[in-house]
């Protein structure tokens, strides 16, 4: 398990840690519990073969020989025994082997789940399907410092809306750090840089609007005061040019008078 592995873009790799003890209270564990099982339900045979405790008229029936019905059963028993402890092992070691080739990869915009022990599965799932995110603890859980994270997504699919991650160690660190990377919108790069370049282009062309309507109100302004001295002078040589005008007449008004 690794929270600071950066090879290929990686940003957080588990894998779930086999435990006997917890095996027995999951369902991953439910070969071993069988096995379990019916090995002490023929244990309990045995010894009670074993120890004589049957009938002397049904223990020494003979079928062939000096072998009797009792002797079968111990036998039988035995070998039973010996098979079912040899299964067990097999399903442990089979087990530890499948937990080393589970992984579970978070990288900036998607998590990876593959198995490459024996039948192949692979399930990559990109955060922006993933809807909720979730650790279950029981009391054994808590006992044994083990926990389940299950991730949920958008699929419609019962059977493919989500993954269940087993076996986790000190699950809360890892609870905690699978979430951050999930919620954490630094990680989505493809998103963030849309985001960011989206915003950058509505603040140049806030900045754009803001200078147009500036330059256009300085324009407007400039205009305004150019028109009014305009007038201004305008109606100053028209006054100019009435006045001139008076001046003549009254002239024309005293060469007549004369």
């Amino acid at each position: 398990m690794s929270n600071d592995v950066n090879k290929d873009g990686i940003l957080y790799e588990l894998s779930p840690k086999f435990s006997f003890i917890y095996e027995l209270f999951m369902p991953t564990g439910r070969k071993i519990k069988n096995t379990i099982t019916i090995l002490f339900i023929v244990l309990i045979a045995t010894i009670f073969f074993l120890s004589g405790t049957i009938s002397a008229d049904v223990g020494s029936f003979v079928i062939f020989g000096d072998v009797s019905i009792i002797d079968i059963l111990q036998y039988i028993c035995v070998i039973s025994t010996i098979l079912l402890v040899l299964k067990l092992i097999f399903h442990i070691v089979i087990q530890i082997m499948q937990y080393k080739h589970i992984t579970y990869t978070f990288y900036n915009t998607h998590m990876v789940y593959e198995d490459d022990f024996l039948n192949q599965h692979r399930k990559n799932i990109e955060y922006s399907n993933i809807k909720e995110v979730e650790i279950r603890r029981t009391i054994i859980d808590r006992i044994l410092g083990f926990g389940v994270i299950v991730i949920y997504t958008n699929a419609e699919n019962r059977r493919s809306n989500g993954l269940v991650i087993y076996g986790i160690k000190e699950p809360k660190t890892s609870y905690n750090i699978i979430y951050n990377i999930i919620h954490n919108d630094n990680n989505q790069l493809d998103v963030d840089k849309k985001e960011y370049v989206n915003k950058e282009e509505r603040i140049d062309i806030k900045e754009k609007e803001v200078k147009e309507n500036i330059q256009s109100k300085e324009e407007k302004s400039v205009d305004e005061e150019y028109s009014s001295e305009e007038q201004r002078i305008k109606r100053l040589e028209e006054s100019k040019k009435e006045e001139a005008e008076f001046l003549e007449s009254l002239k024309d008004i005293n060469d007549d008078n004369s």
